[in-house]
């Protein structure tokens, strides 16, 4: 059985900006030290495949780094010999494909698609009006979705994204999406549910939306009282976690709250910052949620914010169980 561990980036060009973090000891099991950087600052980075040898790093400098890792005996750091590659843009957000042979690169309002084998391009998506905002792969790696600044969110077939070679095609291999935000999506989640997946999406308009991919509407819309920055939701798409840009962090079980009956299901969060109920809020950040992240299980809630904070906590009762900072 694989032992879970939570993933730490932070955005800095400072030593070991990328940990490995037990989630039940808090203790570091692997860190980065980023020599092979020469002090560029990272801008996002992301582990290639499952196996989690290689790690995929973009820079605020415009360059793509591949890194081979190599585990010191002594020392719970890496060594590594890095394969670096100009792209000629900023790599917003980078996702690999669970089998480690792709990776799909948002750049403003395009997305790009590579070959690790052999470092070929595959192709060029270039659908978005704006700069793209959101970018996020299904665990199956089957399914892609990119958000924008205008609020228009989009889902991709990987495997068409692969075969379309011809970049030149104007071929559209979208499956699906809406326009339901009003101002940028600042966070997706996609459950893995293949074709039948239901997306979660945050935005800085107030809102959170779960579409449905296989009846293209949207299931639920959630308003609340501050701008929304990141979520998630359990294996069990059963809670779904909401976070503001002020650090707040609230959940909502599906099958407990009083869902809206209408046809348009909609539903109100209201602050519950002053309130003794720790079970559906969770108190510890004091600035914007960069990322939120559930297991398997759903039993515990990983949270990071814009000041180098994160944090892990028992999502039962609300308990907060680790913290550290980056």
């Amino acid at each position: 059985m694989n032992k879970e561990s939570l993933f730490v980036c932070a955005r800095s060009d400072e030593p070991f900006s990328i940990l490995t973090i037990d989630p039940v000891s808090g203790a570091n099991c692997l860190a980065f030290q980023g020599n092979e950087l020469q002090n560029g600052t990272i801008n996002s980075a992301t582990f290639i495949g499952q196996d989690q040898t290689h790690l995929c790093i973009s820079l605020e400098d415009k360059s793509l780094m591949t890194i081979p890792m190599k585990y010191k005996k002594s020392k719970k750091t890496l060594a590594a010999n890095s394969t670096r590659s100009f792209i000629g843009f900023k790599a917003n957000f980078i996702v690999s494909h669970p089998s480690g042979d792709f990776i799909f690169v948002a750049a403003d309002n395009k997305i790009y698609t590579w070959e690790l084998r052999g470092g070929n391009m595959l192709s060029i998506i270039d659908e978005h009006l704006r700069e793209i905002s959101a970018f996020r792969i299904s665990t199956c790696g089957s399914l892609l979705a990119s958000a924008s600044m205008d609020g228009a969110v989009k889902i991709w077939l990987t495997s068409s994204l692969i075969s379309q070679r011809n970049q030149s095609s104007h071929i559209c291999s979208q499956l699906g999406g809406h326009s339901s935000h009003t101002l940028e999506v600042n966070d997706l989640y996609i459950t893995s549910s293949g074709m039948s997946a239901r997306i979660f999406s945050v935005s800085a308009d107030y809102s959170a939306c779960l579409y449905s991919l296989a009846t293209n509407q949207i299931l639920l819309k959630i308003t609340c009282d501050h701008p929304l920055s990141a979520c998630c939701m359990d294996g069990a798409e059963r809670r779904l976690f909401l976070a503001s840009i002020n650090g707040q962090i609230r959940t909502i079980d599906l099958m407990q709250s009083e869902l809206p009956k209408d046809s348009f299901q909609r539903m109100k969060v209201e602050n519950e910052q002053i309130d003794n109920n720790t079970e559906n809020s969770f108190q510890f950040h004091n600035s914007r949620i960069q990322q939120l992240c559930a297991n398997l299980d759903g039993s515990r809630l990983a949270s990071g914010d814009s000041s180098g904070a994160y944090a892990i906590w028992d999502v039962t009762n609300g308990q907060l169980l680790q913290n550290g900072t980056k």
